[in-house]
């Protein structure tokens, strides 16, 4: 949350899970909005179109208006990439979808267009967010960042305990 807020982001929320209910606080004490669902979501798209729906119903977003995709298990967020995302959407003419890539691979956070939220809403049900990107190529560009952290992805406790070991190493995410 801190990543986002020094990187230039002026409003984040927080979608949790009901079990997550007790990080709310901590979500709140940062200066952000949290979202407790009252049930868990089947996946990370039911979840970011809940998010969605929250934000929609308490602002009235504009087409141009962007919004950064940033999966909770992608912990080394830097501010310095929310705002080289931020810079590149700016410099770009026809990119709506702005992905962090290191060394040719696609990372987070993602950034979008409010002009997305329709089209992730009316994709495929049995589809994922990714899918929904790879059908609007033509909107994406891809930033291409010098700091690997933009990949650190920890799906597992072997994922946690590679980068454990590497910050402790001394690479900086």
């Amino acid at each position: 949350l801190r990543a986002l807020r020094e990187g230039g982001v002026e409003k984040s929320l927080v979608v949790l899970g009901p079990h997550d209910a007790e990080l709310e606080s901590i979500v709140t004490r940062n200066e952000s909005d949290a979202l407790v669902l009252p049930e868990s979501t089947p996946d990370m798209r039911a979840t970011v179109e809940a998010g969605l729906s929250w934000i929609q119903d308490r602002s009235t977003p504009d087409e141009s208006d962007q919004w950064f995709l940033v999966p909770a298990d992608h912990p080394t967020i830097q501010p310095e990439v929310i705002r080289e995302l931020l810079i590149a959407q700016q410099e770009s003419k026809n990119a709506s979808i702005l992905i962090p890539t290191h060394r040719g691979k696609r990372g987070h956070p993602t950034l979008l267009s409010w002009s997305h939220v329709s089209g992730i809403r009316e994709h495929d049900p049995d589809q994922g967010i990714n899918s929904y990107i790879r059908s609007s190529s033509e909107s994406v560009s891809e930033v291409e960042m010098t700091r690997p952290s933009v990949l650190d992805d920890l799906d597992t406790p072997e994922d946690y305990e590679r980068l454990l070991t590497e910050m402790l190493k001394g690479r900086s995410p």
